[in-house]
């Protein structure tokens, strides 16, 4: 071994040591850490953890050592919450001690925790992002964008009526052109649009960056030259900050050039621009718009898809249920005519495969991690709080959602996908609300305050798709149904992998019907 890596070797050892020194001595006459599994000397349970689906390795822990299991990770304590009562105790009931997030030096060096409220520490920041999230997201303000996502849904339609086998990219695509006329009152290209892509490029960053870097647990990592071996996460960090960058102000100063020039559609951006001009008390700095509308088109360009993905699946696994969802659209809408939000009160199934796609397959598994600001007791184990850079043990809260909405006592049978536990039956209790596992828990949730307006592109897309397609299988070369694996990405937000699959018009008259609502909306 060359020299200069040993001696890395060595310091990044005593550093180790120095850090279980500093919790050993912090915490001996404190309640035990939770449990967990066994961890080899320094480098603690680095080993235990694999490289894909962690979610799963810990929701199997849980099996063992019970809801709440700790580990240890080159001296830093991380914690993850299993049960859905753990996750409300903890982060709603002391949700005063919860809000902060750990430190993560990717995501500084990338940019993100610059501008992106959902990875800052709670603060002033966070709390007027609320706030402003609360006059464009609101149950009462979503209701403004209506027409739109009805407008948008059809034309998704027409796409797939021209490309059936493009399902993965224009639902994609969907989402996009969507939040981006929200957001920025920019009307996407019909095809490659600017700023899609940069949303899509600039997710794939983020995602990265949510990674296991040895910087995040050794901050002096990011100080050593690029060209030593080992600093190859320097490199990754340099274009995720370009990407960052991009997200947060490219398409903010665009529409601000189209205000000063009198072309601006209406948006949320610019609302937001006249209330700073006019003295809003709640924006006290200009940069507070663009973290607004750029972190909107963050949250909503990436995860109502992983849903919409998880339907197409859903449906080409369970035809009954398609039936069954049709029918209902059918008897309220009427066969051959597309639905609208009108129609919504009426579809308690199309509802419930809704609800049900979100829990079978959740968007974000292991959801964002917490991080306490003191230390705590749960249960009669000590939970260290989250340090800062300075003192060298921070601890990681995470609830891991996957592991909530697949426990059998909350969810029967919660590998299989069944709609119909949604819809209310007398004297069976109703199951636990899905938002509030799926979009997250506490009172920091940022991105999350767009639950409405995800939870209505979701809905009209589905109802939609249900209305003008049937999903089936897809044949192979011999004429036989191919059936696709339950495959998913293991990204932070996850996303099925692609599958073969049958897009079919349900009838010449709901072509037409699809071709006369684009036309009327252009």
């Amino acid at each position: 071994m060359p020299s200069y890596l040993a001696d890395a070797a060595a310091v990044v050892c005593a550093l180790v040591c120095i850090k279980l020194l500093r919790s050993w001595s912090r915490n001996r006459n404190k309640p035990p850490l939770p449990p967990g599994p066994k961890g080899l000397p320094l480098i603690g349970n680095v080993l235990d953890m694999p490289e894909v689906e962690e979610w799963e390795a810990v929701r199997k822990w849980s099996e063992t050592y019970g809801p709440i299991i700790h580990l240890n990770i080159f001296g830093t304590s991380y914690i993850f919450l299993n049960s859905y009562e753990a996750a409300v105790e903890l982060f709603e009931k002391r949700g005063a001690k919860y809000s902060s997030r750990p430190r993560m030096v990717m995501m500084e060096l990338e940019g993100w925790s610059s501008w992106l409220p959902v990875v800052m520490s709670y603060g002033d920041m966070v709390r007027r992002s609320r706030q402003l999230f609360h006059r464009f997201l609101s149950p009462s303000a979503v209701g403004d964008y209506y027409e739109l996502q009805e407008q948008s849904t059809q034309r998704m339609l027409k796409r797939l009526l021209k490309n059936p086998d493009k399902y993965f990219e224009i639902s994609r695509y969907l989402a996009g052109e969507t939040i981006l006329m929200v957001t920025y009152g920019h009307k996407a290209a019909e095809k490659d649009d600017a700023l899609i892509l940069l949303a899509e490029k600039g997710m794939d960053s983020f995602a990265e960056a949510e990674g296991f870097f040895l910087v995040n647990a050794f901050p002096w990592l990011q100080y050593l030259p690029s060209w030593l071996p080992g600093t190859g996460f320097k490199k990754i960090a340099s274009n995720g900050y370009k990407r960052s960058m991009a997200m947060y102000q490219e398409p903010y100063q665009m529409t601000k050039k189209k205000i000063q020039e009198g072309t601006a559609m209406p948006s949320m951006t610019s609302k937001l621009l006249e209330a700073y001009q006019t003295n809003d008390p709640v924006i006290d700095n200009e940069s507070l718009i663009p973290t607004i509308s750029a972190t909107a088109y963050a949250g909503a360009s990436d995860t109502t898809v992983s849903t919409m993905l998880t339907f197409l699946l859903a449906m080409v696994l369970h035809p009954d249920i398609q039936r069954r969802a049709q029918d209902e659209v059918d008897r309220v809408v009427g066969r051959n005519n597309l639905p609208s939000f009108k129609d919504r009160p009426n579809l308690p199934y199309v509802e419930a495969v809704c609800k049900e796609c979100m829990r079978w397959q959740c968007v974000a598994p292991m959801g964002v991690a917490h991080s306490p600001d003191e230390d705590d007791e749960y249960n009669g184990y000590f939970i260290p709080a989250g340090a800062t850079y300075s003192t060298l043990n921070p601890s990681w809260s995470g609830q891991n959602e996957r592991a909530i909405t697949k426990d059998p006592k909350v969810y029967e049978d919660p590998d299989k996908f069944i709609p119909e536990r949604w819809l209310p039956t007398e004297g069976k209790e109703a199951p636990l609300d899905i938002d509030k596992i799926a979009f997250g828990f506490g009172r920091r949730q940022v991105i999350c305050s767009g639950m409405h307006f995800a939870n209505n592109s979701i809905f009209i897309g589905i109802a939609s798709l249900l209305s003008a397609f049937n999903i089936s299988k897809a044949l192979d070369e011999h004429g036989q149904p191919i059936t696709p694996k339950v495959e998913y990405t293991s990204q932070f937000i996850r996303h099925c992998k692609p599958f073969k699959y049958s897009l079919i018009p349900r009838s010449e008259e709901i072509v037409k019907a699809v071709h006369q609502a684009v036309d009327a909306a252009n």
